[in-house]
C-alpha cells in the first residue's frame, strides 16, 4: 500500500510540475491570440474612422516557450496632419505617418508581462530625433492576466522642447461602439477611463489622478481632419451628428491628497453645422451649443502652486470667475443658447446684458 501511495504522490508531483511548466507556454499562446485580435480591431476602426491608408498590422511575432518579441506598425495617411503642421515638421505632403511598437513579452504562470517602446518611423523619425527623442522616449508596459489587464505609458521629456509636463504610468481603457443609423460610417460612441500615476507640471508638485470621458456620436474622420486652417468643414461634419462629450470623475491630487476635481459636459446641436456652412461667426455659433463645467480646487493645492499660478487665480477671483466656498476655490460656468451664466448668475459684462 505504501508503495502505491508513493507512486501516486510521485505522479501527482510530476503532473503539477508539468502544469507549472506548461502554463507559461499556454499563456504565451493566449497572449498572441489576444494581441492579434486587438490589432485586427484597431485596423478595422482605423479603416472605418479615417479611411484608405490607415492601417494597423503585426509586422513580426516571434514566440518562444517563455518569451516573445513583437513588432506592430501603425500607419496613418498624410491627410491626418494639417498642411501647416506638416510644413512645420518638415514632412512631405504625400508621405504617410508611421509608428512602430516594439515589445518583449515574458510568459509567466499568472499571465504575461509586456515591456516595449513606441517610436516613429519613416519621415517622422528624423523629426523626433531633432526634438531629442530616442527609441526609449515613449515606453509601453503592461500585464495580461486571467481577469485583469493593465497598460502604462511613460513619456519622457524631449530635449529642446519647452517643458510642459511629464506623464508617466498612465493606464487607459476605451470601450467603443459604432452608432447605428448615423449619417455616415465611422461615427462612434463610448467611454474612456484614464488612471495617471504621475503627472509633473512646471513649478507644481507631482500629481496623480483619474478621469472618465464619455462621448456620443463622434465622427472620427471629421475629428482627425480638424485643423486651424480647415476647421469649418470638419466642425460642420462633427456638428451634423449632434455630438456630446462629458468629463466626469476627474480628480488630480498630490500624494498628501491636495488637488482639484471637476466635471464638464459639451453638447453641440445640429444647428451649428448649418451656421458653419453659411459662414456664421461668434455668438451665432455659441447659440448652437450647451456647455456646463464645474471645477473645485483645494486651498492646500492653491498654496502649493507657483506664484504665477496663484496670481492667475486671484485675477479669476477678481473677475468673479472663481469663488471661495467651504475653504475651496470653485468655478461654475454654463453656456446655453448663447446665454452665459457664472455661478448661476449672468455677469454684467456678458453679451446682451
Amino acid at each position: 500500500m505504501g508503495g502505491r501511495w508513493r507512486w501516486l504522490a510521485g505522479a501527482l508531483a510530476l503532473a503539477l510540475t508539468g502544469l507549472a511548466a506548461g502554463m507559461p507556454v499556454f499563456n504565451g499562446w493566449q497572449a498572441e491570440q489576444t494581441w492579434q485580435s486587438r490589432v485586427e480591431q484597431w485596423d478595422r476602426r482605423l479603416a472605418d474612422g479615417i479611411g484608405a491608408g490607415a492601417t494597423a498590422r503585426i509586422v513580426d511575432y516571434q514566440r518562444g516557450l517563455y518569451r516573445a518579441s513583437v513588432r506592430t506598425e501603425l500607419v496613418l495617411p498624410a491627410s491626418t496632419l494639417t498642411p501647416a503642421m506638416r510644413e512645420h515638421l518638415g514632412l512631405s505632403a504625400s508621405g504617410p505617418v508611421r509608428w512602430v511598437l516594439e515589445q518583449t513579452l515574458q510568459h509567466g504562470w499568472r499571465g504575461v508581462a509586456l515591456d516595449g517602446h513606441l517610436r516613429p518611423a519613416g519621415a517622422l523619425a528624423p523629426v523626433f530625433e531633432r526634438l531629442g527623442g530616442n527609441p526609449e522616449s515613449i515606453s509601453v508596459r503592461g500585464h495580461l492576466g486571467f481577469e485583469t489587464q493593465s497598460l502604462a505609458i511613460r513619456i519622457r521629456r524631449l530635449a529642446g522642447v519647452p517643458e510642459l509636463f511629464e506623464l508617466g504610468g498612465m493606464q487607459a481603457s476605451t470601450d467603443l461602439r459604432p452608432v447605428a443609423g448615423a449619417s455616415g460610417a465611422g461615427v462612434w460612441s463610448g467611454q474612456t477611463q484614464i488612471v495617471i500615476e504621475a503627472l509633473a507640471l512646471p513649478g507644481a508638485p507631482p500629481l496623480q489622478g483619474r478621469a472618465t470621458v464619455d462621448f456620443e456620436r463622434i465622427d472620427a474622420r471629421a475629428l482627425l481632419t480638424l485643423s486651424a486652417d480647415q476647421w469649418r468643414p470638419s466642425l460642420a461634419a462633427l456638428a451634423t451628428e449632434s455630438p456630446r462629450l462629458a468629463l466626469s470623475a476627474l480628480r488630480l491630487e498630490t500624494v498628501p491628497g491636495q488637488g482639484l476635481s471637476g466635471e464638464a459636459s459639451l453638447q453641440i446641436r445640429p444647428a451649428m453645422a448649418e451656421r458653419l456652412r453659411a459662414g456664421a461667426h461668434g455668438m451665432a455659433l455659441w447659440e448652437a451649443l450647451r456647455l456646463d463645467t464645474e471645477l473645485v480646487i483645494d486651498q492646500a493645492m492653491v498654496e502649493a502652486l507657483p506664484n504665477e499660478a496663484q496670481a492667475w487665480l486671484q485675477q479669476g477671483r477678481a473677475f468673479g470667475l472663481l469663488r471661495r466656498r467651504d475653504g475651496d476655490w470653485r468655478l461654475a460656468l454654463a453656456v446655453d443658447e448663447g446665454s452665459l451664466r457664472i455661478h448661476g448668475q449672468t455677469p454684467a459684462w456678458a453679451p446682451g446684458n
